[in-house]
């Protein structure tokens, strides 16, 4: 004798098969794809818009990096700042420039010097002071260095920055001069600084642009105005060229 099929036992079953399968349906379309995990995660945004990156520094100075003379001078002769060849000029830089295209200026159309204007809780504030004797442009952050009265290279900490002393961004925008123009470097130094014992800067190694040859800017006399105190572990931070705020005497 053949059975009949129950039809309410029949839904019945396939009701209880059809439950799990919405349920894993619903659970599975709860679960975000791959693009909408990743549009949930913020992308980072450069805060420097229309400010270059500053060029790597030096980093930290050690006791390895001294000069054997570095706390007392030696008794060989000094050669003198300004008879210094090319070679051994170049060989003081501890950072090279970085500029963008468009740096046009020679150490020939230039004169470069140093002004400090201002000191504040063991905080040095000066310019590098370019000014130009033809038409020429400069751009970026330039290579930096300096020679000891003693005749030594003096390794320093050199952290190029982007900002003002105000904590502002500098742009590295290029600076067109005109004959008796003028640009300027925003620097500020810490760290340790020249005193009686200790071995100061004869002449600071400025390069201009990159690849350039370096050029020879001489310190003022110790103890004059715009004297700048750096010595063995000074720690440097200088900005881009900016336009003169009216420090020029052109």
């Amino acid at each position: 004798m053949r059975r009949r099929r129950n039809p309410g036992l029949v839904a019945i079953v396939c009701l209880g098969l059809l439950v799990p399968v919405v349920g894993v349906a619903v659970v599975v379309g709860l679960i975000p794809t791959e693009p909408e995990r990743t549009a949930a995660v913020p992308t980072e945004r450069s805060e420097r818009t229309g400010t270059s990156t500053p060029p790597t520094g030096t980093g930290e100075v050690h006791e390895s990096d001294y000069p054997d003379t570095w706390d007392t001078p030696d008794d060989v002769p000094v050669t003198p700042d300004d008879q210094l060849t090319q070679p051994e000029i170049d060989a003081l830089l501890q950072t090279s420039a970085a500029a963008d295209a468009g740096s046009t200026c020679a150490p020939e159309h230039l004169t470069l010097s140093f002004r400090v204007v201002d000191a504040a809780a063991g905080t040095i504030f000066g310019y590098l002071l370019a000014e130009a004797t033809q038409p020429c442009t400069v751009v970026g952050w330039p290579g930096l260095g300096a020679r000891g009265e003693w005749g030594d290279p003096l390794p320093m900490q050199i952290d190029p920055e982007g900002r003002g002393w105000d904590g502002s961004a500098l742009e590295a925008a290029p600076v067109a001069l005109a004959a008796g123009g003028c640009a300027v470097v925003p620097l500020r130094w810490t760290g340790e600084r020249a005193g009686a014992l200790s071995q100061a800067v004869s002449s600071a190694v400025v390069q201009l642009a990159e690849g350039s040859l370096a050029v020879l800017v001489t310190n003022p006399p110790k103890g004059s105005t715009d004297w700048i105190d750096w010595t063995i572990n000074s720690h440097l931070y200088p900005g881009p060229w900016q336009p003169d705020p009216g420090l020029c005497t052109g």
